[in-house]
Parts: C-alpha cells; structure tokens; sequence
C-alpha cells in the first residue's frame, strides 16, 4: 500500500464566497454528503457569510473532512486523474469509492439525459425551458449544421 500524506489545513476549509467554495474541496465532498448533489444551488451567495458556510449540516462537516494527496495517484496523472473517497460512518462501517477518470470525459462519458438535464439548469432560469431544449438540440446536431451561423 501506498503512503498517505496530509495535506496542510486550506484557508478554504469554510469558504466564506461562492468563489471560494468552488475551490474547497472540504466544501464541495460536504455538499455533496449532505444534499447529494454540487451543482449552481450549492454555490448560491447566500449560503456563505463572513463566518463561513452558512447551513449548519455542511458546516458541521467541514471539520470532519481530511485530504490527502497519495503519491501513486498522483504518479497516475496525466495518463489519468485518480481519486479516492473514504468515508466512516457512525455505526462504524467505511464505504469507499472512487474512479481513475472524471465523469464527462471521453473514457467516462456522461449519458445524454444527464447532459441534457445539466443544460436546462444552467439555461432555463435565465432563457426558459424552450430556449433550453433548442440550444441542447442544436448543439447535438451541430455536426450537421453547413453554417454555424444558424446556431447563434
């Protein structure tokens, strides 16, 4: 087995800005743990304050997590782009996970629902659900598009 390294404590461990937040690996696996999903929702402004984050289950984690760097993944890269997750639970079991490339990538690649689903969040609250879907489409027939001027 691989040695372990800590990694010195980050000033972004309770990232007071979105800004932050999205550099925080602490916040980011917290988010996730808790609401099951890091998407725009979780870097919303008014989740984070001058003390940090602001929703005390997220907050309340975010001392509970460690992160290391392991040198075997890390001699991996660039081939690959490992990451490894441990989490214990209380009732003492230890789940892990973890894969060797991020998901939307071409050797993971995301299903298309999901994409889609990804599109509307970022376009629908700003352009509405029709503009949404013909972007999406748009973009999926690109390739058979003789002018990418119609795509504007």
């Amino acid at each position: 087995p691989s040695a372990i390294w800590p990694v010195k404590a980050s000033s972004e461990r309770n990232p007071t800005t979105p800004y932050r937040a999205r550099f925080s690996l602490a916040y980011v696996v917290a988010a996730a743990l808790v609401e099951g999903a890091v998407g725009l929702a979780q870097f919303a402004p008014d989740r984070f304050g001058p003390e940090g984050v602001r929703d005390p289950a997220i907050a309340g984690l975010l001392p509970r997590i460690a992160v290391r760097i392991d040198p075997d993944l890390t001699a991996a890269y660039p081939a690959a782009w490992p990451a490894r997750l441990v989490v214990a639970l209380a009732d003492g079991r230890v789940v892990r996970a973890g894969g060797d490339v991020a998901r939307g990538n071409a050797e993971n690649p995301a299903p298309l629902a999901e994409l889609r689903a990804k599109a509307r969040a970022l376009i629908e609250p700003r352009y509405g659900a029709a503009t949404a879907d013909a972007v999406f489409d748009a973009v999926l027939a690109m390739d058979e598009v003789p002018d990418v001027a119609a795509l504007m």
